[in-house]
């Protein structure tokens, strides 16, 4: 009888690879957990210092070359200190999360309506949608925090469908979400090409779900609500740090995801949807904005390109030939400069502006189910915390929102 291949024993493995009863390679994170996506405990005692994160950049209009070729921002991590934009958005959900085991039975009811009904939701392009049902739980296969992303967007799409277990399947997707998160944060403090684009993925989940998950009003520190809508904008330029690996992610099976009209020639102005009407004498107006209030000269530059970039996002979705993709609606987000990010964050009352703008284009997309009259809600928000003096520069945006999108 052939004997066993006989290997050193070890009592030092990580709690996940003990629980499984399988040998742990000792490293930290080990090979087991890196591959299926958890936390692992290893030496959780020791200190260890994570690769180096991808500066973040800014994007103009094309969205590859432009945030590959953008400089990067001063402020993007300090020495032994990486800056983590999900850390808030883990929290909140992490408060309302109930942990009953890591996996349920209910997770095949999840799986069966996401790849039969929630993946098409997501996208209106057939090859779009084939990504979403095939190529990305494929991907989700190997790592772990991937497939608690697909149930967690599954889970609040049954939430939406079905008000009346409302509350059950908000709570299962916040649990998932949570799950997600918690090793998809430490992952994405060191990309590589295996994990890239299963980051990429989850980095698109995540900007949909917060589209789509409720804020409460009864939670505190959401005060006004606007801090959550400036939260969604901080997220969405999360995806930032996977810059470096965007030319790898485009030639892979995420491919369909990557719209060509982020990179198409807008020079003729043809027009084919959304018209937009009076956007032009709306710009002017911000453009003299900015000469007359923006007093810093340093501030000037940045909110001249958020305003060119803006210009930028309308047109593609003015030019658009077809129904629109949801990836239309992250150009403006994705692309502004973190000086003109900052000015949001401080809630500046031109920067606010801007983002009132801005909402114009979630009414263009008032038929995905995660938007919805979100754009209205918005402009809401940003209405009540503008001082006097600034209503006439929402003229543009409110008189849009309270009409039917004009093709």
């Amino acid at each position: 009888m052939a004997t066993r291949r006989s290997h050193k024993k070890s009592r030092k493995g990580c709690e996940q690879c003990k629980r499984r009863r399988i040998k742990c390679d000792e490293d930290n994170p080990c090979k087991n957990c890196s591959r299926r996506g958890m936390e692992c405990t290893f030496d959780s005692q020791g200190s260890l210092t994570p690769t180096d994160r991808p500066n973040e950049t800014g994007i103009l209009f094309d969205l590859q070359a432009r945030m590959l070729a953008s400089e990067s921002h001063s402020h993007a991590q300090q020495a032994g200190e990486a800056v983590d934009p999900f850390r808030s958005f883990n929290e909140r959900i992490e408060r309302g999360a109930f942990f009953p085991q890591e996996w349920t039975g209910q997770d095949f009811e999840l799986m069966h309506h996401y790849t039969l009904y929630t993946c098409k939701t997501i996208a209106r392009r057939p090859s779009i949608q084939e990504a979403w049902q095939e190529a990305i739980p494929k991907i989700a296969y190997s790592y772990e925090f991937l497939m608690h992303g697909i149930l967690a967007f599954s889970a609040l799409h049954l939430a939406y469908l079905k008000p009346e277990r409302y509350s059950y399947y908000l709570a299962s997707s916040g649990f998932h979400m949570t799950l997600g998160l918690r090793s998809f944060r430490r992952i994405l403090l060191s990309p590589t090409d295996d994990n890239c684009c299963a980051l990429f993925a989850f980095c698109s989940f995540i900007m949909v779900y917060i589209s789509a998950s409720p804020a409460e009003p009864a939670e505190p520190d959401l005060g006004d609500g606007l801090d959550s809508i400036i939260e969604l904008l901080g997220l969405c330029r999360g995806t930032l740090v996977l810059a470096p690996y965007l030319e790898l992610i485009q030639t892979s099976a995420l491919q369909p995801l990557f719209l060509p009209e982020f990179r198409g020639d807008l020079s003729s102005g043809t027009s084919f949807g959304y018209r937009f009407d009076g956007l032009e004498e709306h710009l002017a107006h911000l453009h003299q904005l900015i000469q007359s209030d923006i007093s810093d000269p340093a501030l000037t530059e940045p909110y001249l390109r958020a305003l060119d970039r803006l210009k930028a996002s309308f047109e593609t979705i003015r030019c658009f030939e077809s129904s629109l993709e949801i990836g239309l609606l992250y150009i403006w987000p994705l692309s502004v400069d973190e000086p003109f990010f900052d000015q949001l964050r401080q809630r500046e009352p031109v920067a606010l502006i801007f983002l009132a703008t801005y909402s114009a284009q979630l009414h263009a997309f008032s038929d995905y189910w995660f938007v919805g009259q979100q754009g209205s809600a918005w402009l809401s928000r940003i209405s009540a915390v503008l001082p006097n003096g600034f209503d006439e520069l929402l003229r543009w945006p409110r008189l849009y929102s309270s009409q039917d999108p004009v093709f």
